[in-house]
């Protein structure tokens, strides 16, 4: 739950160089929205077939009474992924202690909060509590970021409409009942977000640089192929 804690060697965050700290900035906005391109389409795919892989692996009568609990997981899964960054913005800074005292906090809060929901939920309560704890955490921790690394705040507003938009996409898929339609949402799904992302969420350098680097993939793919 509470990170390792390193105080960077420069001492404070008044001993950064507001050269590096603006290269950190959009280093870190950079790395939400990467992690956001790469990791919707896994939990995406993880979420909406979660019933047919719970069968396979563990039977029927598991994957019944485990499927929501899988759905509430991934979607977690998914937000959590993304408060590493802000966390490592911070720790950039020199305000590894803003993270600690969050973590602290949040502990017993959410002790209590999960004991709550496990005692009238069971474990489906358990998995919404570490949802709802991740988004939490996602929330305070971008707020902290946007507010120790000046510039960051824009990147971090549209990166949580974006993430707003994946978690409104991994609820749908998860909601169909037909296999067969959920084989046809998830493609499409993944073309939308694909699509919202290149023309709204990432900047024009960014979006250079991704192009770059497909094509230097792309590149080095076909000259490996006999």
């Amino acid at each position: 739950m509470i990170r390792r804690i390193r105080r960077p060697d420069h001492g404070g965050p008044d001993c950064v160089d507001p050269a590096e700290r603006g290269l950190r900035t959009g280093r870190g906005g950079t790395g939400i929205k990467g992690l956001l391109l790469f990791s919707f389409p896994i939990v995406l795919v993880m979420s909406a077939f979660a019933g047919e892989g719970l069968r396979l692996w563990l039977g029927p009568r598991y994957a019944a009474q485990s499927v929501a609990v899988m759905h509430w997981l991934t979607a977690g899964l998914f937000v959590y992924s993304l408060t590493y960054v802000p966390f490592s913005l911070l720790q950039g800074v020199g305000r590894a202690d803003k993270p600690a005292i969050l973590q602290v906090v949040e502990l017993v809060c959410y002790v209590a909060f999960a004991s709550f929901m496990i005692l009238k939920l069971g474990i489906k309560g358990a998995a919404m509590a570490w949802f709802i704890r991740s988004v939490i955490e996602a929330v305070i921790m971008s707020l902290m970021a946007q507010r120790h690394v000046p510039g960051s705040g824009r990147g971090v507003m549209r990166s949580g409409v974006a993430v707003l938009a994946a978690l409104l996409m991994l609820g749908g898929a998860a909601a169909v009942p037909s296999f067969g339609l959920r084989l046809v949402i998830v493609p499409v799904e993944m073309a939308v977000f694909a699509a919202f992302s290149w023309l709204w969420l990432l900047s024009a350098d960014e979006r250079g640089t991704f192009a770059g680097w497909a094509r230097a993939r792309l590149h080095t793919n076909g000259r490996s192929t006999p």
